[in-house]
């Protein structure tokens, strides 16, 4: 089953299939099944190191937990399967969230320009008038905005996005990359993305036309963009005016003058904006923690979701523990009569408890980052470029589990503790 996985998630990412993210998943789902099958294998070398730890450390009584562990490796792997499979997808989600975090800080500091952005609380754009207030702030040199449509093709329903600007708000103002050509003053200039000048064959020095609730207007290809550009056509704004209702704008971007008080500039833009509740004003470094704080706030509720699982993992290794204390009623009550305390008894069962819940977390954490990466390798071309493994939070999970695992053993600890020796011995 495990070759069977590596196949699948070889051909996802190295090897031109038809949807290579449903290979990559079926992939690491299969893997993730081959392992949880596997645990009593995979894991001997984990309970092997910890037991010779806990063999020094806490003597005879070390010992005797680590050879309890491995008596019935079958119940020892359906514990820790729930736990190795929590925690493969928490730290999953820990890799490809750390990666897409970084990805998102680089990608947006790279893309930003000019020294402060007017933009929305939410996706909603907001009152166009609001760029000509902003324009007459002291110190404000000049503001860059795009301005939203949508129009339609002749005899087409589907929409084409539009957006309306100048050629310095583009060029200066975006990051947007012009491939070929650029834009320019003329009213029927217009930039497209490169797929839509492939979806409909047109190149420099072509035209068509572009219907909307306005009005219908003959455009000149003088620019292709590349396909991260803001719209599939971008027209001069008093073009777009002809052609669609235009009132709303995406965000300001505003350029100070050379020497201008940053602080005095704020205000000012705080002034202006004041009337608008529904946009904030922020330099370009708050911007881009606003978009990254954003996404975090969404992966911590996955995280929370995500939680849950390590609770009935938890749940589970207390119900085992339970269990295998009722069906070693006779063996603690013997070891009692030849002289373990009550409080070596405890000590026992909570390294038991400590050995599958280690083993299952490392299992767990060892496939989660091996997911992880995979993921973000298969989505490079989707902005994910940069692969942040965050090791602290990885290690810090095994410790969490390891006091998970200390935890669920109070009970079945006390329990067996607390057995009479004599009704123990002769319990059958």
């Amino acid at each position: 089953m495990v070759e069977i996985a590596i196949a699948l998630i070889v051909c996802g990412l190295w090897i031109d299939v038809p949807g290579p993210l449903w290979w990559i998943g079926i992939g690491c789902a299969t893997m993730l099944v081959g392992a949880v099958l596997a645990v009593p294998w995979l894991g001997a070398p984990v309970i092997a190191c910890a037991s010779w730890v806990f063999r020094r450390a806490f003597g005879t009584v070390g010992t005797l937990a680590g050879r309890n562990s491995t008596r019935q490796p079958g119940r020892t792997a359906a514990t820790a399967a729930t736990l190795t499979i929590g925690l493969a997808l928490v730290t999953t989600v820990a890799v490809l969230a750390a990666s897409i975090t970084t990805s998102l800080k680089s990608q947006l500091s790279a893309d930003q320009r000019g020294d402060f952005v007017v933009a929305p609380l939410t996706m909603t754009p907001f009152d166009g008038k609001l760029a000509e207030q902003v324009e007459g702030v002291d110190g404000v040199d000049w503001v860059a905005a795009l301005w939203p449509a949508q129009a339609q093709l002749p005899g087409e329903q589907k929409p084409v996005t539009m957006a309306g600007t100048t050629p310095r708000g583009l060029l200066e103002g975006t990051a947007t990359e012009i491939v070929a050509g650029t834009m320019t003053d003329e009213p029927d200039s217009a930039v497209i993305s490169a797929k839509f000048a492939s979806d409909q064959q047109l190149s420099l020095g072509m035209t068509f036309e572009l219907a909307g609730s306005v009005g219908t207007q003959q455009l000149l290809v003088t620019g292709i963009a590349d396909d991260d550009a803001p719209a599939q056509v971008i027209v001069n704004k008093a073009t777009l005016d002809k052609i669609a209702d235009s009132r709303v704008v995406r965000k300001l971007v505003v350029f100070t003058d050379d020497g201008a008080d940053a602080e005095q500039v704020r205000q000012g833009l705080l002034n202006a904006t004041n009337e608008v509740k529904t946009v904030a004003v922020s330099d370009v470094h708050e911007y881009v923690q606003e978009r990254v704080d954003q996404f975090q706030q969404v992966v911590g509720l996955l995280y929370g979701l995500l939680g849950l699982a390590l609770v009935i993992s938890v749940l589970g290794i207390i119900n085992t523990l339970s269990l295998s204390v009722i069906e070693r009623t006779r063996e603690i009550g013997l070891l009692r009569a030849v002289g373990v305390t009550r409080r070596q008894i405890r000590r026992m069962i909570t390294l038991e408890s400590v050995l599958v819940t280690v083993m299952g977390s490392v299992l767990g954490v060892l496939l989660g980052l091996l997911f992880g990466v995979v993921l973000q390798r298969a989505n490079v071309d989707a902005g994910i470029d940069t692969l942040d493994v965050p090791w602290l939070q990885l290690v810090l999970m095994l410790v969490v589990a390891a006091v998970f695992g200390m935890l669920a053993a109070i009970s079945p600890a006390r329990r067996a503790a607390k057995l009479p020796v004599l009704d123990s011995i002769a319990t059958l």
